[in-house]
């Protein structure tokens, strides 16, 4: 066994305290480090809960400030709303995210399975009119109700069209509309649909054995009455009140489903009334009430036109306006402004299409102004009788001052 000398024993005694006191240095450091962590931790929880406590705060602020606005809301008549700090909350998957696999299978049936359906549909439909086409027990049947089918099926883009003649004229067409694989039987009745599940060649000649007699009346009866109509029109006693009410009336009818319709209008081209020539049944209507001829039509249209105020729209605004100034100008409240002022308000004259009302001093009588109103628009202007200046009435209003006025 070998001894160790004292040069060595020496040394192992010099480092080993030095390790101890490195040791506790690094473990004082950790705690001092993990204590700061912990108070940071700490410190951001009770941050959050301040600002959970103020964000509450701000909520129930924006909550208390909603019912305020809708308390305001009801009191001014308005519909309330619901107010809220955030959106509400899309349901289904979040965006970009896929949707569940029975969704997609779902989907994926209806659209095809729907498209073939549609699909199936406008081809069987297409093959009845072209096959009706080539049907000459159809044709022989509708010889016998005195029609004859056009040689061919014209075809107008969206819609396929069948014309039937009577007597070398169109007496009615079947149509078919292309995407919806839907019938219509139009005449001077207007558009029937047809109804589905049945032979076409069958809905067809039933729809003319029950209408047949209807569109033969209606396209003898419509035009005598359209006839008799324009002669009412040039009847005197109904071409003065016209003229007293500055009004027109359209000669040539608009048609529509319902039938054919002449209006009265003004001179802006309003439309004040309206009679309708019904196409089913060939009455004149008129405020809902059918008359079967223009002899009975007049008397109450005669009633009707001399109701009525051939003043256009505008024109009723600006009276109101006008009558509005004309009330304010006698109030009590503008005759202490008046008096304040040392203001004399003149009698009204007209220059041109203004109506003027002068401001007079009341002392020396000296005009310091004028209220100006324009007939053909309803405007009201100021004018400053020391600069020869004319304001308008919103430049007044957005003054905010007698200074800047």
């Amino acid at each position: 066994m070998v001894k160790k000398t004292e040069k060595e024993t020496t040394g192992g005694t010099f480092w080993r305290p030095l390790g101890y006191s490195l040791l506790l240095a690094v473990f004082v450091l950790v705690m001092v480090q993990m204590t700061r962590a912990a108070y940071l931790i700490n410190q951001v929880g009770r941050d959050n809960q301040r600002l959970v406590q103020e964000f509450k705060s701000i909520k129930d602020g924006v909550i208390q400030y909603g019912s305020d606005l809708n308390e305001i809301r009801e009191y001014l008549l308005l519909p309330t709303k619901e107010y809220a700090l955030f959106p509400p909350e899309k349901e289904g998957p979040a965006e970009g995210q896929p949707q569940s696999l029975g969704a997609g299978i779902d989907r994926f049936v209806s659209e095809t399975g729907g498209t073939y359906a549609t699909e199936k549909r406008q081809k069987q439909a297409a093959q009845d009119l072209a096959s009706l086409l080539k049907n000459n027990d159809f044709k022989v049947k509708l010889s016998a109700l005195k029609l004859l089918p056009a040689r061919a099926i014209e075809d107008q883009g969206a819609i396929s069209s069948w014309k039937f003649l009577q007597n070398k004229e169109v007496f009615a067409q079947l149509l078919l509309d292309k995407a919806k694989a839907v019938f219509t039987m139009q005449s001077i009745l207007g558009s029937d649909l047809l109804p589905e599940g049945k032979p076409l060649a069958e809905v067809v000649l039933s729809y003319f054995e029950a209408q047949k007699d209807a569109i033969a009346s209606m396209k003898t009866k419509i035009p005598e009455q359209k006839k008799a109509m324009q002669a009412l029109w040039e009847d005197a006693e109904i071409g003065a009140v016209l003229s007293e009410k500055k009004c027109s009336a359209t000669v040539n009818p608009v048609e529509s489903e319902a039938g054919f319709e002449y209006a009265v209008e003004n001179r802006d081209g309003e439309t004040l009334m309206a009679i309708i020539l019904n196409r089913r049944t060939g009455e004149f209507m008129l405020q809902d009430k059918g008359y079967p001829d223009t002899a009975a039509l007049k008397p109450a249209l005669m009633e009707t036109l001399k109701g009525l105020s051939g003043e256009s729209e505008t024109a009723r605004r600006i009276e109101q306006k006008k009558q509005e100034l004309e009330t304010y100008l006698r109030s009590p409240e503008f005759q202490g402004t008046l008096k304040n002022s040392h203001v004399e308000l003149q009698s009204p004259r007209q220059e041109d299409k203004r109506i003027i009302y002068d401001l007079l001093n009341a002392d020396d009588k000296t005009k310091v102004g004028s209220v100006i109103f324009e007939t053909e628009t309803g405007a009201v202007i100021y004018y400053r009788a020391s600069d020869g200046v004319e304001i308008k009435e919103d430049e007044v209003l957005a003054s905010g001052s007698k200074k800047n006025f």
